[in-house]
């Protein structure tokens, strides 16, 4: 190859624009008991799922060794610390259940918001009439907001997607993007006409 081609080759390459390709939502939009549904998936830390799986097995032999020690002679200190360990333990087994199975799940139904927190069989439901949910917004959220999406929902009330009910902010679809965040903005305030104001 002459050196004319090649410099003609690479002025053809570097005139050719590589474009980055748009990112995709994490949400879709789906029909559960025929109603209309915004479902998000949990965020997955592949930090944190090992971490947690192995710390879970330490901390379930610790428990079960434990227990043991209390069956054979009660001690009220092995008693408080084992109530701990029972807390420490559903925290921990709870975060690994909400990364593998865990979804939001954002719908309205006959002018009411229904968010619902499921993960596998578990799930919390809360509903806010419509009339009531003021002042739809997105709040761009922390480093650290983003990893507890993630490591445990239930702990956070706050989300990317936020409005007011009475004296109370409420949070919903957390550790997503402020542009993916918008979007679900947006597909609320069609179909909550008070929300915007």
């Amino acid at each position: 190859m002459t050196t004319a081609v090649l410099v003609d080759s690479i002025t053809r390459m570097s005139s050719t624009p590589r474009y980055v390709a748009p990112g995709q939502a994490r949400h879709r939009i789906c029909f559960v008991d025929g109603v209309e549904t915004l479902v998000l998936p949990a965020r997955r830390s592949w930090f944190a799922l090992p971490f947690l799986g192995v710390w879970l097995t330490m901390w379930t032999f610790g428990g079960s060794m434990a227990i043991a020690e209390l069956l054979r002679q009660f001690q009220p200190f092995l008693l408080v610390w084992l109530i701990g360990w029972a807390f420490g333990w559903i925290f921990a087994a709870g975060s690994i259940l909400w990364q593998l199975a865990g979804r939001e799940e954002i719908a309205v139904v006959r002018g009411d918001l229904s968010l619902r927190l499921r993960a596998g069989p578990l799930g919390r439901t809360r509903h806010y009439r419509g009339g009531e949910v003021r002042n739809l917004r997105v709040r761009p959220q922390t480093f650290l907001e983003r990893g507890n999406a993630g490591i445990a929902p239930f702990l956070s009330r706050f989300g990317t997607v936020q409005f007011d009910h009475g004296a109370t902010t409420i949070g919903m679809a957390g550790g997503v993007d402020e542009a993916e965040a918008t979007m679900i903005r947006d597909w609320l305030a069609k179909r909550l006409p008070y929300a915007a104001g």
